[in-house]
């Protein structure tokens, strides 16, 4: 029977990809297998209550600085780090294929991706508000996934990876919107806390 690691996001999502990096380096990651819990709440709570047996989540992008969600509740939570790993974050505006983009409404994404796309979105999309999703569809995976599953109205674009595109075929309308080019964000992977 295959682990579990819980994910802050969705299938595509940023923290997505980097469980797979995780499970490249780690053989204990091997016989694994994700479960997309959104936020880094439900990923401790997962921890701390047994339902996963590693999780891996955003600390530190280096635009934005510590991710905001994750600093509120870390306190609150005793885990053990494993791993740590930086990856290159490009975020880009993409909708549903039949969308064009004169007809997008809002754009929807993680509160921190937002933030690291200020200016670029405000510049491109001056009449389109910019809104952080919320509980399971807070990051841009659970936002594309809330979108073809008509949860959302079908003018939602979403702010989020390439992978996330990929993922749910998706048409990628404007790329690379984050305000630095050297956009980075540390994710961690981390397993209960071992008893002493």
């Amino acid at each position: 029977m295959k682990e579990k690691v819980g994910i802050m996001g969705g299938k595509g999502s940023f923290n997505d990809q980097a469980y797979y990096i995780f499970k490249e380096r780690n053989r204990l990651l091997l016989n694994t297998e994700p479960h997309y819990l959104y936020t880094t709440l439900n990923v401790l709570k997962a921890i701390k209550e047994n339902e996963v047996n590693y999780g891996v989540f955003g600390i530190f992008n280096s635009q934005s600085n510590l991710v905001k969600e994750t600093v509120k509740i870390i306190g609150h939570y005793n885990f053990d780090v494993v791993d740590y790993v930086t990856i290159p974050v490009e975020h880009h505006v993409m909708t549903l294929r039949e969308i064009q983009i004169e007809d997008i409404e809002i754009i929807m994404g993680h509160e921190d991706a937002i933030k690291q796309c200020r200016r670029k979105l405000k510049k491109q999309f001056p009449n389109i508000k910019a809104i952080a999703g919320i509980n399971n569809f807070k990051d841009g995976a659970g936002v594309a996934e809330a979108l073809i599953n008509k949860k959302i109205s079908q003018k939602t674009a979403v702010l989020s990876g390439e992978a996330t595109a990929k993922a749910f075929n998706l048409k990628i309308a404007k790329k690379n919107l984050a305000d630095d080019t050297n956009n980075a964000t540390t994710m961690l992977l981390v397993k209960p806390l071992a008893n002493t």
